[in-house]
């Protein structure tokens, strides 16, 4: 197996962290748009037990995916579980285009898978890449990570509830 320098480590770190806070606006902007999305699947109200399924599944399945990213990791290394993460992180640009709203969770909670084998993978190169004297400014960045994506969606640029929301098709 070809060793990965330290830079090549460095620049997967920062590809994982970017990807990630692009996850966290993401997830943000669709639990931000929750109402709208269920108007325009349902075409109204659903019973308020729709929503907790949902949001106890997710909640379920994320705390199943870092088991996942943990065994991928250990079978792919870090290079080709990397790649997967951000493979399954591409299901946010499928998710809008589902034809109904279980296909949409379904994608929704693929990404998350991805979302959070991201956030497994970044402390194994910060232990591995990063000088003993820089891994707390690194390990920051991943505290940080899902804050800063959330604000960039809350931000006044992104802050508008209904511009353009195209779910299931052009409207």
């Amino acid at each position: 197996m070809k060793e990965v320098s330290h830079r090549t480590g460095i620049l997967m770190f920062f590809t994982l962290f970017a990807a990630y806070v692009t996850f966290a606006a993401s997830w943000v902007g669709g639990s931000n748009l929750g109402p709208e999305i269920i108007q325009t699947y349902f075409g109204g109200e659903v019973s308020p037990v729709l929503s907790q399924v949902v949001n106890y599944t997710i909640t379920i399945a994320r705390v199943v995916a870092n088991f996942l990213a943990a065994l991928f990791l250990m079978k792919l290394g870090i290079k080709r579980a990397g790649q997967l993460a951000l493979c399954l992180l591409a299901f946010s640009l499928v998710a809008v285009w589902m034809p109904n709203y279980w296909l949409y969770i379904a994608a929704r909670m693929i990404m998350a898978l991805g979302g959070s084998m991201i956030m497994v993978y970044m402390n194994p190169l910060v232990v591995r890449f990063v000088a003993r004297e820089q891994k707390i400014f690194y390990s920051s960045f991943i505290t940080a990570s899902y804050n800063i994506g959330a604000f960039i969606m809350r931000s006044p640029l992104f802050s508008l509830r209904k511009p353009y929301v195209i779910i299931g098709g052009l409207p």
